[in-house]
Order: structure tokens, then sequence, then C-alpha cells
């Protein structure tokens, strides 16, 4: 659909194509050693597996805090296509992040190796962050994903002039957005802000077709009787978890607080690096004096980043209108997405603010280098800034793969030390487990000590 939107000239060259190729081929390469999830996947495949195509869509519309008919529907049709092959499910997820990557590339559209290379920082700012973790996260369908990629067409077709020939698009994808995920429910300020700002691709119909779509989730989510909670879970306050009871009586009176606690942990998360899940763990761990080398490394490189991006906005006021609208688009996916954590807050709840942080950081250094002087001094100041921050993303990258062989390693524990086998094992669950431990990861608690003193890890190293 994208192809449509925007001039074939300005489509993501081969170069890109190639390289977004190649970070998906090195993911590919730690994922594809993860096993089936035990709780996760599991579960919704015994779902696939006992309920008949009308009990499922009856299932899916029918109730639910979470409501996501899509997913449900989507997990049965995958099952129906790929059974119990888990290659499949994988490759669906890989193809999910490469076509998030490209649709990025299609909304920068970077011309020339100033913006090449600006954007090549942000793609790594991206998948560096902690928020973006959970894109790796299968269900088989992964519900993030898709939500950011329907999310980031809405922005396209705000932004582009050809928009205006396929906004009416913005109320079946905004629908079908939010019964995918509740980040769809970002669309709708989305293209409400661009159509204040004058953007070139909607136009007042668009703004009623984004309302039209969020009123039709409504009537159905009201009409089908799925129920809303507004009680928080357990979630990170100050240094420490509590627990729903705790939050009740803590914020009895206010719980307004608490929320907003919650917005701005999700903001600080994404331009920070902390806290984490609402918890301040760095400075914890910095008043205790056991902080570790990957926690300054996170902290420095996400306030260096984010510091760059303010003096760029400052110091570059007259920017393009079409970055101009890339930079509130992404200011607005910042705070909207960090809202939709007010009532508990998660590293991947903060995954569509992570996108706006990556549009910001990309407009932020473009303007840092079409714009600063070319004299040898200031010139080569800000090509060295921009290579250094690039270095210190592409790092935290590497770490995102480290934490991927921790994850293969905790599902598989899940099948095996934490699994109780019991009278109650479906034929699937048996069939999973058996799957499961027939193919044993690599324990990467025999990892290098340096990749424990450098990356986030998820166990303790066992010497020896």
């Amino acid at each position: 659909m994208a192809v449509g939107l925007v001039p074939r000239q300005a489509m993501p060259g081969r170069v890109a194509l190639a390289a977004i190729a190649l970070v998906t081929a090195a993911f590919a390469v730690v994922f594809g050693r993860i096993p089936w999830p035990r709780i996760d996947l599991a579960n919704a495949m015994q779902r696939a597996v006992d309920l008949s195509w009308a009990d499922t869509i009856r299932a899916a519309f029918g109730s639910g805090v979470e409501y996501r008919p899509v997913m449900t529907i989507a997990t049965k049709a995958a099952y129906s296509v790929g059974g119990l092959h888990l290659w499949f499910y994988k490759t669906l997820v890989l193809i999910e992040f490469a076509g998030v990557l490209w649709m990025l590339l299609v909304l920068w559209r970077p011309a020339g190796w100033k913006r090449m290379a600006a954007a090549a920082v942000a793609i790594a700012c991206l998948v560096g962050l902690h928020s973006s973790r959970v894109l790796f996260l299968f269900l088989p369908l992964n519900g993030g994903t898709v939500a950011i990629i329907l999310i980031l067409l809405a922005i396209l077709i705000a932004i582009e002039p050809a928009g205006r020939r396929v906004e009416w698009w913005l109320l079946p994808l905004t629908f079908a957005a939010l019964l995918l995920l509740e980040f769809g429910v970002l669309i709708v300020p989305l293209v409400a802000v661009a159509w204040w700002l004058r953007a070139p691709g909607v136009t007042w119909r668009g703004v009623v077709g984004v309302l039209g779509g969020l009123a039709g989730y409504l009537v159905v989510r009201r009409l089908l009787g799925a129920s809303v909670d507004l009680g928080s879970p357990e979630s990170g306050l100050g240094f420490d978890d509590v627990s729903p009871q705790q939050i009740k009586e803590i914020f009895a009176h206010a719980p307004w607080l608490f929320w907003l606690y919650n917005v701005g942990s999700s903001v600080l998360t994404v331009i920070l690096s902390e806290p984490r899940g609402g918890k301040f763990k760095f400075v914890s761990a910095l008043l205790r004096g056991q902080a570790v080398d990957w926690q300054w490394l996170h902290v420095i490189s996400s306030l260096v980043t984010s510091a760059v991006i303010v003096a760029a906005f400052v110091m570059y006021q007259r920017l393009s209108s079409r970055d101009r609208l890339l930079a509130i688009m992404g200011l607005v996916l910042l705070l909207g997405g960090s809202a939709l954590g007010f009532l508990y807050t998660r590293d991947r709840i903060a995954l569509p603010a992570g996108f706006g942080y990556a549009i910001l950081v990309y407009v932020a250094l473009s303007a840092l280098l079409e714009r600063t002087p070319a004299s040898a001094l200031r010139g080569g100041f800000a090509v060295a800034l921009v290579a250094i921050l690039g270095a210190c993303w592409v790092w935290r990258c590497g770490e995102a793969g480290f934490q991927l062989r921790d994850r293969a390693w905790s599902y598989y524990l899940e099948w095996t030390v934490r699994y109780q086998v019991d009278e109650d094992e479906t034929p699937l669950r048996r069939d999973l487990r058996l799957r499961v431990l027939s193919h044993r990861p690599p324990d990467p608690r025999r990892d290098p000590a340096w990749t424990y003193r450098w990356f986030e890890r998820e166990f303790d190293r066992i010497s020896g």
C-alpha cells in the first residue's frame, strides 16, 4: 500500500533494503534458537486446537479485558496453515520485523549519505531500545509489530500529498488496528494533529474517518459484552515492585498520581533508559555502589542522544515542512504511546513511544549533519558525534541478540525446571514439550564474562 503513496524514486533503495535484510538475518541466527514458549504461544495454540472456527470467532469478539479479536482469529488461521512447525511462526515474526523497518525508511525517505547515516543511527536506536525486545515476541502473529506498521501507514497517508486520494483508508485502518491491539488508538491523535497542522495528505474527512473507526470499535466492544478493567496489576514504583493491593492503599484517594507516574516512567525509560518497568534500577545500583558498565552505557547513550535531539531542534528551527511534520508525529507518538501505560508500566508498553523517539532521532540527526557549517572543525565534530552515537546504539543492538539467547534458555527452563508434568497434560502440550526437549539451546550462563559486564543479561553467569 505504501508504494502507491510515495514516488518510486523516493522508495528505499537497494542499499537500504540490503541493510534491512542483513539486520534481519543477523537476528534470525539467534532467534532461530528460541523454542516454543510454554505460557504465551502454547496457550494460544491450545485454543486454536480446541475451538472450531465458529467458536473461535465467538470467543474472539465475545469477551475479554484485553479485547484483541484479530489476534485470536489470526492465531487460528496461522495454526490452520502452519500447524506446529515452529519455523513458520518465526518466519512470520522476522517478516514483520523487516516490514516495520521498511515502513520507517518509506516514511523517512532518506536521500544522500547524510540522511542515510541519520536513518542508520535511528534504526539502530530503535532496535537497541529495551522497549523493542517485544518485536521478537510470537503469538504467532506479533500484534505489536503489525499495529506499529498500521500506525506508520496512517502517518504516511497524512504527510504525503498523495494521501488525500486514499484517506478513506483511515476508517478501516483505525478499526482494524484497534481490534488488533490497543496501540491502534494512537492513529486518532496522530491524524487529528496532522490535520490541525495542515498536513498535505489529510482533510477533515480523514479525521472523521479515524473517529468513525474508533466509534465502530467502541460499539462492537460494548455490544458484544467485552469488559473493561481499570485496575492496575503489579507494577514498579520507586525502587521496588508494588502489588495491586498496595497500589490501592497508597493511591486510594488520588489514583491519577499513580497514572502520572506510570506515564512519566514510560517517557523516561525511552529517552533516558531509566526507570525500567517503573523501577529506578540504575539509581538504586548507583546508591549501593553496584552500578555496572552496561547500565552506564544505557543511561549515557540515551542521555546524549536526547540532548542532541533537543539541541538540534533549538539550533535548527527552520526545518522543511516534511521534517517538521515528521518531528511532531514522532513527539505525538512518544507522548501518546507513553500515555497508554497509565495503569501500569512495562518495557514492552513503551514500544510505540520508542518508534516516536526513533523518528525524532532521524529528523534531529539529519538536521545536524545537513545544517552544520562545512568548516573542518564543526563539520567534523557533527560527523564524529553521530558516529559515536551510532556505535553506542549498534552495541545495544548486539545486546538485543544476547537477550534473545537468554530468552531461548528461559523458555527451555519453562518446559524442564519450571514445568510439572501431570495427568491433565494435553496432547498438544506433551507434543510441544517433547519438541523443546529434543533441541536444547545453548546455556547462556557460560557466555564470556565480558558479555555480562557490557550487556544486560537475564541470568547470572556460571564461572568455570
